[in-house]
């Protein structure tokens, strides 16, 4: 928790490509105080305490279960160059975010070529261009 608070504080403005990971990071922190394990970052020896941690973490999943169901999101979050593939939950997200980009990019390509077709068969050369242009 402690190093998701310094990872907010320290940008001015939290990013779009940032809000996959930082949700995760919360599930992920809750996930793990209310396990019980020894492991965890904080024993949690009361049940109110551990119950309050629960509805947090159930808080967290309700709310942000869907955020990498938005495409904007996942573009966002893979175009990061900080998170790439890591900030997913799974390949197949991160496979779907890779094939939206090149998707994007190649209609992006094909209707600049259709443009600098359209655009080269409408000119017509001007009486300049067609005397540089005519044999001699």
């Amino acid at each position: 928790m402690e190093k998701l608070t310094k990872i907010i504080n320290e940008q001015k403005y939290v990013t779009l490509s940032s809000i996959i990971i930082l949700t995760k990071g919360l599930e992920e922190n809750y996930k793990n105080l209310t396990s019980g394990d020894d492991e965890s970052e904080v024993n949690l020896k009361f049940a109110l305490t551990q119950a309050m941690a629960q509805k947090i973490k159930s808080g967290i999943q309700e709310r942000f279960s869907d955020l990498e169901s938005s495409k904007t999101l996942i573009i966002s979050t893979f175009l990061d160059p900080r998170f790439k593939h890591v900030g997913f939950s799974d390949d197949m997200v991160a496979d779907r975010a890779k094939n939206l980009v090149t998707n994007l990019v190649c209609n992006l390509i094909n209707a600049e070529k259709e443009n600098h077709v359209a655009n080269s068969t409408n000119h017509k050369p001007t009486f300049e261009e067609a005397s540089v242009m005519s044999p001699p």
